[in-house]
């Protein structure tokens, strides 16, 4: 994101209802992980990571979701705050299913450029994922 002045930036994730009361969040070694029964939000934020500024946060808030008209039920959100910034990028990783990466990084880091790859690194394997305005591309590495 990129503006002509400092300001808050925030990237809201919306989940389903089914989510509320069982959605998880850890925070630990410049990643945080919420975890829903469908599948995990791995969102790198120190700053050469994914948010690209100091003081950045990452919560769990109080939601709805309606599924249809005159329905609303209690649906929890991730949000990602980017605090008083002209400059913010934003890069979440979503996996199907409980497993957690280990670690996100990105390359180049952003405080260097925009990032061209991000490398989701699991038990056994790095994946890396990268990407130019032709396309993408995914390879796994093993551990």
């Amino acid at each position: 994101l990129d503006a002509p002045s400092a300001h808050d930036s925030v990237l809201r994730w919306h989940l389903d209802h089914t989510t509320d009361g069982v959605t998880g969040l850890v925070v630990a070694e410049g990643l945080a992980v919420a975890t829903t029964p469908m599948c995990v939000f791995a969102i790198p934020i120190h700053t050469s990571s994914a948010v690209s500024v100091a003081g950045a946060r990452v919560d769990i808030e109080p939601g709805w979701v309606s599924p249809t008209y005159g329905i609303k039920h209690p649906a929890p959100v991730i949000s990602v705050t980017a605090p008083r910034a002209a400059h913010a990028t934003f890069v979440t990783v979503v996996v199907p299913g409980r497993r957690a990466p280990i670690a996100v990084t990105l390359d180049p880091p952003l405080d260097e450029v925009r990032p061209t790859s991000v490398s989701v690194r699991w038990d056994d394997h790095v994946d890396r994922i990268s990407w130019t305005e032709h396309g993408a591309n995914v390879e796994r590495v093993p551990c």
